[in-house]
């Protein structure tokens, strides 16, 4: 009898090991089956969004193929090195790191997108210098900071400009000028335009960067 119980007594923990297994064995199955799935879309995204890619960067046809191109001559490359790996390492491991590099990546993605809205208004009336982005001061909280240029076009003349600035704390700057290039690029100003100038004791613009760029802030509605 005793050796009946010892008897059933080792199959049923061989039966609990082996249901312990098909259960590890049937979760690796369905994340490597999830892993190739995303794998098989991430890698045919590119296709789908030729166009807007083209548009997006005005690119040729010869670089949008060339995009196509890259990802074969990477497969082949380092397919090399990581079946390498494969044979002579955990691939666990491996395919895990893999999984963490790919999914960091395409997380990044994610950035691509984003504006930057820091560029609210600076003026440094020590460094004669300001600066500021019009749409994120239009979408400021507070009514106290201004930023803005203005150019004039006078007949016989190079025309005149002018530039004035106002941040937060109510510091103001503001100056003027005549000079044909600083003219011309102040009339460069959009409603979406990240503006510094400087200017000299005199009160004359002395320099003025007028920005545009797909990173600075959208005009406010």
């Amino acid at each position: 009898m005793a050796a009946a119980r010892a008897f059933r007594s080792s199959r049923n923990r061989g039966h609990s090991g082996e249901c312990s297994d098909c259960t590890r064995l049937l979760v690796s199955a369905i994340v490597l089956f999830a892993v190739n799935v995303l794998n098989f879309y991430d890698r045919h995204v590119p296709g789908a969004l030729t166009e807007p890619i083209r548009k997006e960067f005005h690119l040729t046809d010869t670089q949008i193929g060339l995009l196509g191109s890259a990802f074969i001559w990477i497969y082949a490359l380092v397919g090399l090195p990581l079946g390498r790996i494969a044979d002579m390492a955990s691939r666990k491991k491996l395919l895990a790191a893999a999984i963490v590099v790919w999914s960091s990546l395409t997380a990044s993605a994610a950035f691509a997108g984003l504006k930057n809205t820091g560029y609210t208004v600076t003026v440094i009336p020590s460094s004669m210098f300001a600066s500021g982005g019009l749409a994120d001061v239009r979408a400021a909280a507070d009514t106290t900071q201004y930023i803005g240029c203005y150019s004039q076009a006078i007949a016989g003349s190079t025309g005149v400009m002018g530039c004035w600035a106002r941040d937060a704390r109510g510091v103001q700057a503001s100056c003027y000028s005549v000079d044909a290039e600083i003219v011309k690029t102040a009339a460069a100003l959009s409603s979406d335009t990240r503006v510094s100038f400087n200017w000299n004791a005199q009160g004359q613009c002395t320099g003025l960067i007028v920005e545009h760029g797909s990173y600075l802030a959208p005009k406010a509605p």
